[in-house]
This record gives structure tokens, sequence and C-alpha cells, in this order.
């Protein structure tokens, strides 16, 4: 009996839950001195279900603080289903006759936290402020701005996002036109070796097409003019190629099925370049009913490309 006791001691909490450990403190005092006693009463604000199906509800949980010390488990939000699950704790009966109210949010951990650690600033309404590192990473998306995630463990925004600052999706650069020439290197636009040159604007918003736009291997855009430009020009693109197609030039036609390109039934073709890298408008672009596209050349294309999105 002895033995069976120490092993159900070793056996590990649930993953859905997470242990709150630690001691408060008055905020005076030289060392500070510990918080004597409070009645802490915590609700979980929504019923939330884990997996498996396990479904807790929202019945006050209340515990004691005494000399300052705390010990308690709760169920982790960032498991629980619905996602925006949180805790309402109320301090109440301190022995300085004092009481306050917190929102927590509590990831998942297998090792002992704080209450520090899983606090939440509330914002006036009705929406609440959560520390990056409390937040789950499951289904995260990059953006403009990312998280960065390594690990499993969210450590905090990023600039530094893949895309060119549109992550997964797909992105935009406005570059700055001025004279009659302007390069954008790949490592500046971020839109990986395929860009794609939407439209230009004069500095009075009126649409234009340059003389010339050439994308080289490496990603890199020149667009020049006859004239002076002043304005910007839109490129559009991603390096990971999700969010558009890159489709070949061969021949005199040629037709990609939605089934291929998977960009719905709304795909648009925003540019075309031969097999030097020039931009060039081909004859007609006809897309169907079922977003299947077809690009029709008046000469014969050869190592070319047309950018879908």
């Amino acid at each position: 009996m002895k033995v069976l006791s120490i092993l159900l001691l070793a056996l590990p909490l649930m993953a859905a839950e997470v242990t709150l450990k630690g001691t408060l403190y008055y905020p005076f005092g030289t060392p500070a001195a510990q918080l004597v006693s409070c009645t802490l009463t915590i609700n979980l604000n929504r019923i939330g279900t884990s997996n498996p199906s396990q479904d807790f509800g929202s019945v006050p949980f209340v515990t004691k603080v005494q000399n300052g010390a705390y010990s308690f488990t709760l169920q982790a939000n960032d498991v629980l289903t619905p996602s925006g699950t949180s805790y309402s704790a109320q301090f109440s009966a301190c022995a300085n006759g004092g009481s306050w109210s917190e929102t927590w949010y509590v990831p998942s951990s297998p090792n002992p936290t704080t209450i520090g650690a899983v606090r939440a600033s509330t914002v006036a309404s009705p929406a609440v402020i959560f520390q990056p590192n409390q937040i789950s990473a499951r289904g995260l998306i990059n953006g403009i701005y990312c998280l960065d995630v390594a690990g499993g463990t969210v450590n905090g925004l990023t600039s530094n996002c893949p895309g060119g600052g549109g992550g997964t999706g797909l992105a935009s650069y406005v570059a700055s036109m001025s004279g009659t020439s302007v390069t954008i290197l790949a490592s500046t636009h971020q839109l990986g070796t395929n860009p794609a040159l939407v439209n230009c604007k004069d500095g009075s918003g009126n649409i234009y097409f340059p003389g010339s736009a050439v994308v080289n291997g490496s990603g890199d855009v020149t667009i020049s003019s006859s004239s002076a430009m002043s304005g910007t020009c839109i490129l559009q693109g991603n390096a990971t190629g999700t969010g558009e197609y890159i489709a070949t030039l061969t021949g005199t036609s040629v037709t990609i099925l939605a089934s291929t390109h998977g960009l719905g039934v709304n795909v648009t073709v925003p540019s075309c370049y031969d097999g030097s890298g020039n931009w060039f408008e081909p004859g007609s672009i006809n897309v169907n009913g079922g977003g299947d596209v077809l690009v029709v050349s008046t000469s014969s294309m050869t190592g070319g490309r047309c950018i879908l999105q």
C-alpha cells in the first residue's frame, strides 16, 4: 500500500492542468513583508471543453493565501474550446482589509508557474490584453508584424516575417518612382523571385503603365519610363508562393485550370514576363466562370511566365 501511494504521487498532472505556486508580498517594507492572509475566489468566465470531451463549468473555486503562500491547480486556457476563456480572480478578506480583482490567462505549462505570469491587464471595454508569451502558438499565421514562435514557445512580436511582411499570404510593396528608371532589389521588396507589377500612379493618383519593367532571376525589379516618373508603383507577390501561382508560357496560348492554380474563381493576372524577364501585355486573357484562365499571345511565347493572384 505504501508503494502504491508513492506511485500515485509520482503521476504527472493532466496535460490541461497547470499548478500556480508562489508567495504574495505587501508593496512596502524592506525586505517586503509577506501578505498574511487572503481569500481567493476564482471563476472561469465561460464553460470550456478540453480533450477528451470534458466540460469545465464556471463554478467558483475558493482557496486561501496564508503567510503569503499559495498553491492550487487550474485548467490551461489555451487547450479549452471555444477559445477566449479566462479566469476572474477575486482577492477578499485580506489581513489589511483590502480586496481587488484580476483577470488571468493560463497557458499550458509542464512546470508550476506564478500568478504574476498569468495576470492579464484589462482595457476599458471589452477586450483583455495578454502578454505575448501567454498566447498559444497553435493556428498562428505570419503578418506584417508576426509573433516570433520557436519550439512551440511565443517569444514576442517581430517584423522579420516570411514573405516581406506578408507571411504566408499575398503581400504588397509600394515603390517610389523618381526619374526615368528605378530598381527595387528583391532584398528590399521581399516578395520572392516572381513579383507582379500591378500598376503605377503619378503624383496626382492617375494610373499609368511605365515604358518597361524587367524582373531578373533573383527577383530584382527595374521599372523604366521614356519620361521622368514621379509617383508610386505597386508590386505584389510572396516569397513562399502562397496566394499566387506562376504559369509557364509556351507557344501562343496556355490554359491554367482552377484546380491547378487553386486561387478560386476570381483569379487575376496582373503581370506577364517573357523569357528575358521583360514585362509584356498578352493579346488576351480570359477567366471563365469556374476560374480557369486562358492566356493568348500574338507571338509564340518561350520561357515566359504570368503571375496569377
